[in-house]
């Protein structure tokens, strides 16, 4: 909203810009295809799934069970995102480390090995992440 104060003062006009608040409700619950590809997606679906216990017509029944599946399904994505970020920054560290392991002294075989497999288990591990 735009609102022009009288010149009283001065020769310019001041204007007052106030921002609009607009409430479009609840974010939609969006599911990504890279889901699929973690290990525990099926058990906490099928755990979900089969674990909501309702009542009702037959489409008020399937309303909330799809409602209990979409807050089951959050919160476990909210715990996946807090174990990979971590698992990650764990995995950097390691990294990290090593680097500076060979600023010191050339990497041993094994050293070089362990970067190696670590550091495709971090392009793997964000290029998964870049899915979502």
């Amino acid at each position: 909203m735009v609102i022009a104060l009288s010149r009283e003062h001065s020769d310019h006009s001041p204007v007052l810009l106030k921002p609009s608040n607009t409430d479009f409700g609840p974010s939609p619950f969006r599911f990504f295809n890279s889901w699929l590809l973690n290990k525990d997606f099926n058990d906490v679906f099928e755990s979900a799934w089969n674990s909501f216990q309702g009542y009702g017509t037959p489409d008020r029944y399937l309303l909330y069970k799809l409602r209990f599946l979409k807050e089951k399904l959050k919160e476990w994505r909210k715990m996946e995102v807090i174990k990979e970020t971590g698992d990650l920054k764990k995995l950097k560290e390691t990294v990290d480390q090593l680097e500076l392991v060979a600023e010191s002294r050339p990497l041993t075989d094994n050293e070089v090995g362990i970067k190696r497999e670590v550091m495709v288990i971090i392009r793997k591990l964000e290029q998964e992440k870049n899915l979502i």
